[in-house]
């Protein structure tokens, strides 16, 4: 059957090239024109001086598309388009396929052989392989200015793009790699576009090959934006990290200096003072502002060889509103794309496909504005004429890093542009704490792995500032938990926390997701329906023959009940987005991008967990009572009980040794003695309960009354006596004695809690322990219960709501706690006798972070704040001041006896006015006795 004939048309004369392929009416209005941007496909007009050629008459249109082929082009016949091919695969197998990989070799096989494979059912990711391979044969083989290979490239990639416009309108998760793999190879070209033409002696404008550049990011960002989660995790990005994660790096003073002017610029052309009312000239100033913003953030962060393709997703972030601005000829706009053009310049640096882009965009845009006479503009184009001109001497090994990132870049790029507010907004609040402290919000992403979504968080925060001024930055603190207010923390201890910090640092405090009052994790409609879970749920698997069971069953109907009440947020309160948070306010903060801070308990793991996702952002870290990391995400860390039965014989011992401050004392002559008879009284109201009053739920002392009363005092010796006074009451018939020991026990917050189940859900969230057996359980409950008689019926008893938790926290940190090195070394502090941190957990935490300092303080409880040290305080001051690190297995001592009369301060008292009478009392000395007895009467919150 002969051919149909040809459908005639009025011809584009000026229109785009991919039209007059197509045969279709261009409305000449581009680039892109409503064709080319409508299917979000390349759109390259021709040149001036191509359009005045004369036309040459034939009964079939002219094929005037920069895709025709020359004589070789697989056009032609059978054998010598099967030739083509044939070579341009050896050529990708053998050196093309390494634009694509990542670093390490194990990403070869992806690239050289696995989406090869798929190309074979995909033909236009086949197509796009061979077209890739004659476009890297163009620009580094041929030098003839009429490139076949070019042609070649370019007929391939037409007809791969044809097809794949139809692929991805339905793209199936069987799909997505080739889609992304695909999508790469569409930029590339697009960024190659101008050597091609210029191989033809034609001059290009690569302004407006950049703005088809950002027409081809923002189609790609619309596959990302549906499917950027998946897309994340695909094995040819297993290396990258979103643009956010990346660390920032110092800017160069020059670069530094060129931002400035370029800020002045935006503020002198849009001169918001003169023309108050003028709606566009705000408008212009804001687009401007945001654009270059987030170019000096990309010179910031585009600095090392794996992370530099984010600089050429910087077009996405500055904005579909920017790049309207450079079509209207926008001079701020050109001269700030003339800067990014100096960024692309710096790391395109040996990329075949990318050779003189910045530079000739540098070189277009000088020429272009050369008339302005305005000097500060001047000043901008010699700074990057010489930039361009400078020799750079990075040399890459591989090419892939930078297309990768920039991939990865664009599926994130919708999260990243989130109206996130980069300020905190500072404002007085009502004062009830020691020091005046300001109130502030910052705006972050609700979820930070759904690039598609525009919703935020706010969280609330606080600030103390330093006494000496200027201060040298922020210190945040986390003071545990999971799900203590941090606001709270720094409120009440802001004078102690400065003394210890040596004044000179701002404090931050914040409440993490699921906490108070940023998006509160709560499983219960009101207090009562909590009250009665928490009175059917067994704490104590060894309370009762049945509590293991009762505990599994309860803990089933605790985990619906969670799950339920809290869909919309479940997902977003684990620690790896908290770690994101942390960040952002660094940011916000805008001092020199690094994070100072301070966590206690739970606060070491989130501490862990920033430094291993950033760690070249770490300035100065101290770690207290610190948890394994590897222990705590598997959800089971039994090494939290190594020092917990230590910690018990240390309070009969502390008893016997001091018996004027221990009413157990006179109970028994030695410390065994006196642990049996406790046992003992276990054991007689775990089957034996006694009413002390008329409330069936507040007034039953049993077993897991007095365990409980345990547990919380154990955390500080400052309690043991109070405790040993609710032992000798139980003994002596006394039961009043309990209850006033529950009383001291109780810290109202400052702040209301409106999270109360936030510990339950953060960690619960983070861990990888699951199952629905409960039988699986029962090995690691009898190894609990075999290495601590006290605590191991107790720390075990979480597990049981882990294994059955229906949300898995998005975002967490799935990287190796191995040989992770930070900018600045970690201090780790951890107690010899502590019952639920040992200092095996800091030693082995330690181990994780190269050039890190385990300093043994040498005190009993939880953290080091429970038994004070001023040798372990004077660590922290000089640590945070100097900067100075103890020497390795350095220990301080306590100066804190046990079961001393009275409080902490009254004992340091004495040992404070030694020192005065017996030498000069150093720098702070006093102070740092104070502070040490304020932050010791908190401990009792810090939970893990």
């Amino acid at each position: 059957m002969p051919p149909a004939p040809r459908r005639t048309h009025r011809k584009s004369r000026a229109g785009c090239f991919a039209c007059k392929k197509r045969r279709v009416k261009c409305n000449e209005q581009g680039p892109p024109c409503s064709q080319c941007a409508k299917r979000q496909i390349a759109c390259v007009y021709p040149e001036p001086d191509r359009l005045g050629a004369p036309a040459v008459q034939s009964n079939e249109e002219e094929d005037t598309s920069l895709s025709r082929a020359s004589s070789m082009t697989p056009s032609n016949d059978h054998q010598s388009r099967r030739l083509l091919e044939l070579e341009l695969m050896h050529q990708w197998t053998t050196n093309t396929y390494k634009s694509f990989c990542g670093e390490s070799k194990p990403d070869y096989p992806i690239w050289q052989v696995s989406l090869p494979v798929k190309g074979l059912k995909h033909e236009f990711l086949l197509n796009g392989f061979l077209s890739m391979a004659a476009l890297e044969i163009a620009l580094t083989r041929e030098l003839s200015g009429d490139s076949k290979y070019g042609n070649t490239a370019l007929e391939y990639y037409d007809s791969a793009s044809s097809t794949f416009r139809e692929e991805i309108t339905d793209i199936t998760p069987e799909k997505q790699e080739i889609v992304l793999a695909f999508s790469l190879i569409a930029m590339v070209l697009g960024l190659a576009l101008p050597q091609l033409l210029k191989a033809r002696g034609e001059q290009p404008r690569m302004v407006e090959h950049m703005l088809v550049h950002s027409e081809m990011l923002k189609g790609v960002r619309l596959i990302s934006s549906q499917h950027g989660g998946q897309i994340r995790k695909a094995p040819i990005l297993r290396s990258q990290k979103a643009f956010e994660d990346v660390p920032k790096g110092p800017i160069d003073p020059g670069t530094e200096a060129a931002i400035a002017r370029l800020n002045a610029l935006n503020d002198q052309r849009h001169d918001l003072s003169t023309e108050p009312s003028t709606a566009p000239t705000a408008a212009e100033h804001a687009i401007c502002q945001k654009a270059i913003r987030y170019l000096e953030e990309s010179f910031a962060r585009c600095q090392d060889p794996i992370h530099k393709g984010h600089a050429l997703a910087w077009l996405r972030l500055a904005g579909e509103d920017f790049v309207e601005a450079l079509k209207d000829g926008n001079s701020v706009a050109l001269i700030a794309l003339m800067h990014w053009g100096v960024l692309v310049e710096r790391c395109s640096e040996g990329f075949w496909w990318a050779q003189s882009v910045g530079k000739n965009l540098v070189d277009e845009i000088a020429d272009l504005l050369a008339a302005d006479e305005d000097l500060t503009l001047a000043s901008s184009i010699s700074w990057a004429r010489a930039e361009r001109a400078a020799q750079r001497n990075t040399v890459f090994k591989m090419f892939s890093n930078l297309v990768l990132s920039l991939i990865l870049s664009l599926c994130t790029v919708v999260a990243t542009c989130v109206p996130t507010s980069k300020i905190i907004n500072w404002f007085p609040c009502e004062q009830n704490g020691t020091l005046p402290f300001t109130c502030g919000t910052l705006i972050v992403p609700f979820d930070y792995t759904d690039p598609a979504s525009n919703t935020t968080l706010t969280l609330d925060l606080v600030k103390v500032n330093a006494t000496k001024q200027p201060a040298r930055g922020s210190i945040l603190f986390n003071p545990g938990g999971p799900g203590e207010p941090g606001r709270d923390f720094v409120v009440q201890l802001a004078d102690s926390l400065l003394v210890y910090t040596g004044g000179v640092y701002d404090l931050i405090g914040f409440d993490t997701r699921g906490t108070e009052s940023t998006i509160p994790f709560s499983c219960y409609d009101n207090a009562t329906a909590r009250a009665f879970s928490t009175v059917k749920t067994p704490i104590f698997l060894n309370s009762s023959d049945t509590a293991i069971g009762e505990s599994w069953a309860a803990k089933t109907t605790i985990a619906d009940s969670c799950y339920e009440k809290n869909k919309h947020i479940g997902e977003l309160i684990g620690t790896g987005f908290v770690a994101r948070d942390m960040m952002q306010i660094v940011d916000a903060l805008n001092e020199d991008g690094l994070l100072r801070y301070w966590g206690l308990s739970y606060g070491s793991v989130l501490g862990e967990t920033v430094a291993a996702m950033y760690p070249d952002r770490m300035d100065k870290i101290v770690l207290d009572g610190v948890l394994n990391p590897r222990n705590y995400y598997r959800g089971y860390d039994l090494q939290q009980l190594v020092d917990t039965d230590k910690t018990w014989d240390e309070f009969f011992k502390g008893c016997v040794a001091s018996p004027q401050g221990c009413a157990l004392a006179q109970h028994g002559s030695t410390p065994e003695e006196l642990k049996n008879k406790i046992y003992a009284l276990l054991w007689q109201f775990k089957y034996q309960p006694v009413a002390a009053g008329t409330d069936i739920v507040a007034d039953i002392i049993d077993y897991n009354l007095i365990k409980q009363a345990i547990s919380a005092a154990i955390y500080n010796p400052s309690f043991w006596p109070p405790l040993a006074a609710a032992f000798h009451g139980l003994l002596t018939g006394n039961l009043t004695t309990l209850f006033a020991l529950e009383v001291t026990l109780a810290q109202p917050p400052i702040f209301p809690n409106h999270g109360p189940e936030a510990g339950l859900g953060i960690r619960a969230s983070d861990v990888s322990l699951r199952t629905k057996n409960l039988n699986t359980l029962y090995p690691l409950i009898r190894k609990s219960f075999g290495l601590s008689q006290l605590l191991g019926d107790y720390l075990v008893s979480p597990a049981l709501h882990y294994a059955q938790w229906r949300f898995k926290a998005k975002g967490a940190y799935e990287g190796s706690f191995c040989d992770i090195k930070t900018r600045n070394p970690i201090l780790f502090i951890g107690n010899t006798f502590d019952p639920l941190t040992p200092l095996i957990s800091a030693r082995n935490a330690s181990a994780s972070f190269p050039g890190s300092v385990v300093l043994e303080h040498g005190g009993h409880g939880h953290t080091s704040l429970a038994q004070p040290s001023l040798c372990t305080a004077k660590v922290i001051r000089a640590y945070f001041v100097n900067g100075t690190l103890p020497a390795p297995e350095t220990k301080c001592e306590t100066v804190f006896p046990l079961f001393s009369n009275g409080t902490v301060g009254e004992a340091l008292g004495p040992l404070v006015n030694e020192t005065l009478m017996k030498r000069s009392v150093e720098d702070g000395d006093v102070e740092l006795g104070a502070a040490m007895a304020a932050l010791s009467s908190r401990v009792p919150r810090l939970r893990v």
